[in-house]
């Protein structure tokens, strides 16, 4: 995994995790549809991005807290990827400096 995949993969959490959000904040909101962050590869940017869809139906709690979940072990793998590969860069850095 590159470093620009380990990035706009966190940009994808942050997506996902403003898209619960707002589900939440609106859960009694009536008529209110909650929407989907929908992960996809960009084949040519070498990473990730999100698109939102809206459900058929309103907010369910107990599924936003397993998305809010997701979302944070989706990020701290990601950030571990960019905390690593600095450690590398700076390790080179001391090697070769």
């Amino acid at each position: 995994m590159s470093i620009d995949s380990a990035v706009s993969a966190l940009r994808v959490a942050d997506f996902r995790q403003a898209i619960s959000a707002n589900n939440v904040a609106n859960m009694f909101t009536p008529e209110f549809r909650a929407s989907r962050a929908i992960p996809r590869e960009q084949i040519t940017q070498n990473g990730v991005d999100a698109y939102s869809v809206k459900t058929d139906h309103g907010t369910d709690l107990a599924e936003e807290m397993v998305e809010q979940n997701v979302v944070m072990s989706y990020a701290k793998a990601n950030g571990k990827v960019i905390e690593v590969h600095n450690e590398m860069f700076g390790s080179l850095i001391d090697m070769f400096g």
